[in-house]
């Protein structure tokens, strides 16, 4: 059923579009740089091919690319700057040559002509921002050779010359040359006013780790004013979280998978950059502080369900994810006893997925159970499906876990973690593969098994072979959602690595639901007929205008998040 224009548009109005901007009197008003999520993209994406020739500006630099790449329409190159055109190269590159290489490019001529008329329409405008492309002044100088990119005026024979010459006058050139000169606050400085707030805090271990007693005390009580409220969060889970004292884990994001880099031991031999305990405390506590400052009394009366402290908040989540089930990572969910758990998952249009299990302990040594295992371990704590190789047109594995059994057998494991990896080496992206749980009677209750209608599930569409799925902590005896993707091209389960994922079993303490509305809350109140604001996870009798938000309203509470600004 096609949507007329006029109800377009106000779904373009009314749903984050154009990179979660608001039209006030037909004003574009950047409110958040966020990408759209999948179901929006599209809605975007069709509405713009149909009927828009004039395309207002864009504040997501992720959601701006992806349109350049998928409507040619250069107009798009408006909203962006000179240093976007490499995440250009690098979406290009990953979606249409199914290369994560920057430095390694072969594009077709059609594609270097397009890249040559966008790079010609930012040499005409006043976007040519040099210093930040001096940041990855190497990708530039490979990608000019690469297309044979000839300036037309001088503005880019100046950039060209540049990027090919010798020097480098970056902002994080010049930082650096103040931290070697041991002048850290004029670093600190430097690097906020050139590159923000976001940026000089990402940064901040290795400034507060250069500083003497008294340098850290004056840069901690000039905490940023404008620091949003997304950053703190994130920081907070940064030094409230737990330490690890046997190297660091890096996690980012690239093309919408995770990839994750722990420190090597020579890594953290060279490392000078480490906070102590002490340090990391007093920078955690100030975390918290400034973070209540910036929340309180930002609603009016809430009644808030105590079962709130159960779910993270959704600070990476994809926000078209939805629905009773679907959970932020990190998310816990109590496991009623004399239930045993079944966890399963569903595949058609592809011949093998496997499911699998791995139990944890705190330190991260693990065992692994699957179809590669389950002979050794087979016993009444838990029971395989058994391998299931003929799918094509639908096939399921699942494991049934008696915890208490489990628990006994195990006694030294601590958590479970159960994965999905594609064996026949398709991405989940092109097949349909759907990951759930289920509570069932121990005793033969008659109770039918159809994984496709199973409500707390949720489809796997990402662009690996790997996804972590959900885990059990086996003290508390509750379900923890992950719903994680990895930059992975493994088909068995048992070659990677998982103490990565021990972080977000702790989130809910540090910070959940509960907290953060207690946080903005004028006042508390315990009858929900009083409230304005009904923050719950069950059915609930209120007003009919009370705003209500559910453990699953993620575009609700990121909407909150980004207004407190």
């Amino acid at each position: 059923m096609e949507l007329n224009i006029k109800h377009q548009s106000d779904l373009l109005k009314n749903n984050y579009v154009y990179g979660s901007k608001e039209i006030y009197n037909n004003d574009i008003v950047d409110t958040s740089s966020r990408p759209l999520n999948e179901r929006q993209y599209t809605l975007v994406l069709t509405f713009i091919r149909d009927h828009l020739d004039n395309i207002p500006d864009i504040a997501s630099k992720n959601t701006c690319v992806r349109l350049l790449i998928d409507t040619k329409n250069l107009s798009l190159a408006d909203s962006l700057n000179l240093s976007d055109v490499m995440k250009m190269v690098d979406e290009l590159n990953y979606r249409y040559y199914h290369n994560d290489n920057p430095k390694k490019l072969n594009f077709k001529n059609q594609d270097r002509k397009f890249l040559t008329a966008l790079l010609d329409r930012m040499f005409q405008g006043d976007r040519c921002d040099i210093c930040t492309c001096y940041e990855k002044k190497k990708l530039w100088n490979g990608f000019l050779h690469h297309i044979h990119y000839q300036p037309k005026n001088g503005e880019a024979e100046i950039f060209v010359r540049a990027m090919r010459e010798k020097g480098n006058e970056s902002v994080y050139s010049e930082f650096e040359k103040l931290m070697q000169e041991n002048r850290c606050r004029d670093a600190a400085k430097l690097l906020q006013k050139k590159k923000g707030t976001s940026v000089l805090l990402r940064n901040m271990d290795y400034i507060i780790s250069r500083m003497n007693r008294e340098e850290e005390q004056t840069f901690l009580l000039e905490f940023p004013e404008d620091c949003s409220t997304l950053i703190l969060l994130q920081l907070l889970f940064r030094y409230e979280g737990r330490q690890k004292k046997d190297g660091r884990i890096f996690k980012f994001t690239q093309h919408n998978l995770m990839k994750v880099h722990y420190e090597t031991p020579e890594e953290s031999e060279k490392c000078q950059s480490r906070l102590t305990e002490e340090q990391v405390k007093e920078v955690g506590k100030m975390i918290r502080s400034k973070l209540i400052e910036k929340l309180r009394n930002r609603l009016g009366k809430v009644y808030i369900e105590p079962s709130m402290k159960n779910y993270a908040l959704p600070l990476a989540e994809n926000t078209s994810q939805e629905g009773f089930g679907v959970l932020s990572k990190g998310s816990r969910i109590p496991i009623d006893e004399g239930k045993k758990l079944r966890a399963f998952t569903y595949w058609e249009k592809v011949n093998d997925i496997d499911l699998s299990v791995f139990a944890l302990t705190e330190d991260g040594d693990r065992r692994e159970f699957s179809w590669r295992t389950m002979s050794i371990h087979k016993s009444g704590a838990i029971t395989y499906s058994g391998d299931e190789t003929s799918g094509y047109l639908g096939g399921s594995e699942y494991f049934d876990i008696n915890l208490p059994e489990f628990k006994a057998l195990y006694s030294e494991y601590r958590y479970l973690i159960f994965c999905d990896n594609v064996y026949s080496g398709t991405n989940f992206s092109k097949c349909f593969c759907k990951a759930g749980y289920m509570l069932r009677d121990w005793e033969d209750s008659g109770q039918v098994y159809e994984p496709k209608t199973v409500k707390s599930a949720y489809r796997i569409n990402c662009e690996s072979t790997f996804a972590y799925l959900f885990g059990i902590d086996l003290l508390t005896n509750e379900f923890i959602w992950l719903n994680i993707a990895k930059d992975s091209k493994s088909r068995v389960a048992g070659d990677t690595t998982l103490s990565f994922l021990t972080e977000y079993f702790c989130l809910t303490e540090i910070m959940n639901m509960y907290d953060f509305f207690s946080m903005m809350a004028e006042k508390i109140v315990e009858d929900p007929m009083k409230a304005d604001v009904v923050v719950t996870d069950c059915e609930i009798e209120c007003a009919d205008e009370i705003e209500i938000i559910r453990e699953y309203d993620f575009e609700k509470i990121r909407a909150l998040i980004e207004d407190a600004k």
